[in-house]
C-alpha cells in the first residue's frame, strides 16, 4: 500500500521570512514511522521546505495516484490551503482515502465532513489511531465503528467512535521517520534558531486548562460522561534517555546543533530537567534549544539548582506566556500560578544569574475588558520586565477552546474567515474598544518597544546568540511595518489583517 504524508503550499506569516518558515513539521517523520513498521511505500511531501507549488503537487498526485493520503493541521489560518488539498486530491485520484488530523481537523469534524471530501478524521492523538486505520484500509474494512477515536459519514450521517487511550509511555512510538524528510532544507536561517534550527519534542500536553489555547485539548485525555465527552488535561513525556538518543541521531546524521522544542510546556518536571541536563553536560553535547517555559516552574528550579544546569546544557532561548499584567484578565484565561508579580521575580533571576539567554514574553490583547486604560498599564508594565523581544497577540479565538465556544455564544467574532487569523490582527472588539482601537494598540506597544536604544542594547551584547536575535527581530520588524504601512493598514477599509504572504513558488 501507498501512502503519502503532504503538508501543502501555504501562504507564510509574515513575521518570518521563508527560511524560517521551512522548520520540520514533526507530524510527518511521527506518522511515517508507522507507516515503515508496516511496510509500507511511503513518501513525505513538505511543499514548504521542497517549494512544491500546487501545479507541481498535483502532477505528483496524478503520478503516484496513492492509496492513502494524510493531511494534519493545528494552525486555523492555514486551514483553507488544507482544505484546498483534500479536494485536490479527491479530484486527481478519486480512490485515494483522505484522513485528516490535527486540532483544526478535530475540533471541527461536524462543519468539514459534510462539506469537504474527508474519509476519516482522527480525533486527537495520532499515531495508533492511524496505525489501526491503515491496516483496517488495506483490508477492505467495511466497518470502521471499532476503531477508537475517528469520525467519518456514513449514510450522511457523521460517525464519531470511543474516545482513544492517551499513549501512556511515549518511549514505546517508534523512532521518527528524519531520514523521509528533506533535513537539509531546515533551520538554514541565518538569524533565528541558528545553527541548523530543528524541531523536536519531549512531552505531549500540559497540566493546565488555559481557555486561549488549543494545544492542551488537542493531547487532553477524552472520556464519555452521560454521553457528554469530557476532556482532561494530561502531561506525559518521553524518558530523558529516548530523548537524548534523538538529539544524538539529529547531530550525528544532519548535524543539527540548535532544537527548537514544540512542548507546549517544557519544564513542568523538575526531575526530568535535572536529568535531561545532567546527561547533555556529561556527553558535551554542543547544542543551543529553545522551549516554551512557565515562570513558576523556573523559578522552582533556581531554587533547587536545575536551572543552572539547563542554561549550562545550552539553554539559550525562552517564550514564557505572560499573557497580561492585570490579574482579573490572568483569572478570565484560567491563567493558574501564574501573576505579573511572579513573572518578573522570575526574570529577574535571568538578568542576574543568566543574561546569556534570550527572554520573550507573549500577551495576549483585547479581552472583553480591555479598555485604554488596561492597556497603558500593560505598556508600562512590560517595561519593567526588560525582555529581549515582547510580542503582542490579538486574542484570537480558535476551535477548540473555551473562549472560542465562548464567543460564538455571546455573538463576539467579526471576523468569521480563518485565512485572516494571523493573531497580530484582532477579529474583534472588546466591551471598550474596537477592532481598531485595540490594532492601533497593539501598533502603540511594539512601537514603545522597539527603540534605538532596545537595539543598540541587543547588538552590543556579549552574547552572539542574542546579537543574531536582536538582529533579526528588527529586520522583520521593519519588514512588517513598512509592508503595514504600504497598505493602510489603519485605514477604515475591511481589510485589516497584516495578509500571509504569498510565495513566488506557491502556483508552480
Amino acid at each position: 500500500m501507498k501512502v503519502i504524508l503532504i503538508q501543502p503550499p501555504r501562504k507564510y506569516w509574515p513575521y518570518l521570512n521563508e527560511g524560517d518558515n521551512y522548520i520540520l513539521p514533526l507530524w510527518m517523520p511521527c506518522l511515517a514511522a508507522i507507516c515503515l513498521q508496516k511496510k509500507y511505500q511511503i513518501i513525505c511531501i513538505d511543499c514548504m521546505s521542497q517549494k512544491i507549488g500546487w501545479n507541481s503537487l498535483s502532477k505528483i498526485l496524478a503520478k503516484e495516484k496513492p492509496d492513502v493520503v494524510g493531511v494534519s493541521e493545528s494552525h486555523s489560518l492555514y486551514i483553507e490551503e488544507g482544505l484546498h488539498l483534500v479536494k485536490l486530491i479527491k479530484k486527481i485520484s478519486p480512490q485515494t482515502k483522505v484522513i485528516a488530523g490535527g486540532g483544526h481537523y478535530s475540533n471541527q469534524y461536524k462543519f468539514l465532513l459534510p462539506k469537504y471530501p474527508i474519509d476519516f478524521i482522527v480525533i486527537g492523538e495520532g499515531e495508533h489511531t492511524f496505525d489501526e486505520l491503515l491496516t483496517a484500509i488495506e483490508n477492505n474494512q467495511k466497518n470502521y465503528s471499532s476503531i477508537k477515536g475517528i469520525t467519518y459519514l456514513e449514510n450522511n450521517n457523521i460517525v464519531v467512535t470511543n474516545p482513544r487511550p492517551l499513549i501512556e509511555n511515549l518511549d514505546e512510538l517508534p523512532f521518527p521517520a528524519y531520514h523521509l524528510m528533506p533535513m537539509d532544507r531546515y533551520g538554514t536561517s541565518k538569524y533565528l534558531f541558528s545553527p541548523g534550527g530543528i524541531t523536536i519534542s519531549h512531552s505531549r500536553g500540559c497540566l493546565h486548562r488555559c481557555s486561549f489555547c488549543s494545544w492542551w485539548p488537542q493531547m487532553a485525555e477524552r472520556t464519555i460522561n452521560d454521553g457528554k465527552e469530557k476532556l482532561t488535561p494530561k502531561w506525559r513525556s518521553k524518558s530523558v534517555t529516548r530523548t537524548i538518543t534523538e538529539i544524538e541521531y539529529l547531530i550525528n546524521n544532519f548535524n543539527k546543533k540548535f532544537f527548537i522544542f514544540v512542548d507546549g510546556t517544557w519544564n513542568i518536571d523538575s526531575e526530568w530537567n535535572l536529568q535531561f541536563s545532567e546527561q547533555i553536560i556529561k556527553k558535551n553535547l554542543d547544542i543551543k534549544w529553545f522551549s516554551f517555559v512557565r515562570a513558576d516552574c523556573l523559578q522552582r528550579d533556581e531554587k533547587n539548582g536545575t536551572l543552572k544546569k539547563m542554561v549550562t546544557a545550552g539553554l539559550a532561548h525562552i517564550c514564557v506566556g505572560i499573557e497580561h499584567s492585570n490579574p482579573k484578565t490572568l483569572e478570565s484565561f484560567s491563567k493558574v500560578n501564574s501573576s505579573f508579580e511572579m513573572t518578573k521575580k522570575t526574570l529577574d533571576i535571568f538578568h542576574k544569574h543568566y543574561p546569556q539567554v534570550f527572554l520573550q514574553g507573549t500577551f495576549i490583547i483585547g479581552h472583553k475588558n480591555e479598555s485604554q486604560e488596561s492597556l497603558d498599564i500593560l505598556s508600562r508594565q512590560v517595561k519593567k520586565l526588560k525582555l529581549d523581544f515582547p510580542a503582542f497577540h490579538a486574542l484570537t479565538p480558535v476551535p477548540g477552546t473555551e473562549i472560542y465556544e465562548q464567543m460564538l455564544q455571546d455573538k463576539k467574532i467579526e471576523v468569521t474567515d480563518f485565512g485572516k487569523y494571523d493573531w497580530n490582527t484582532p477579529i474583534m472588539g472588546s466591551d471598550y474598544l474596537s477592532r481598531e482601537e485595540l490594532a492601533y494598540n497593539i501598533y502603540l506597544l511594539y512601537k514603545r518597544t522597539i527603540s534605538c536604544w532596545w537595539f543598540l542594547k541587543g547588538i552590543f551584547s556579549p552574547y552572539k546568540y542574542k546579537r543574531n536575535l536582536y538582529i533579526w527581530w528588527v529586520m522583520v520588524t521593519i519588514k512588517v511595518f513598512l509592508s503595514d504601512i504600504k497598505r493602510n493598514f489603519f485605514s477604515n477599509k475591511d481589510n485589516k489583517s497584516f495578509k500571509l504572504v504569498i510565495p513566488k513558488w506557491y502556483n508552480t
